[in-house]
């Protein structure tokens, strides 16, 4: 499982839930991804001390989004060992 989370959310800053998931036992070992509109470098800096597991930028053209997408599936459910 991982987990993709977009800084931007109704009525909660992304980077407060990334602080609390990651200091959760539950969720300390799932891989957080964030995927996000913000290319702002301090977004950036603070999402990687909040211990994310990695920081992508939504990109504005549907296919280029629909091959993100695919990347991220087949290297985090094809590629990669998550403990269970």
């Amino acid at each position: 499982m991982v987990i993709l989370l977009d800084l931007n959310l109704d009525g909660q800053d992304g980077h407060v839930l990334l602080g609390q998931l990651k200091a959760a036992p539950v969720f300390q070992l799932l891989p957080v991804i964030i995927l996000t509109n913000s290319d702002n470098p301090e977004d950036m800096k603070k999402a990687y001390q909040l211990r994310a597991n990695g920081y992508l930028v939504k990109p504005s053209n549907p296919e280029e989004y629909r091959e993100l997408v695919s990347v991220l599936t087949r290297y985090w459910h094809g590629v990669v060992q998550l403990p269970t």
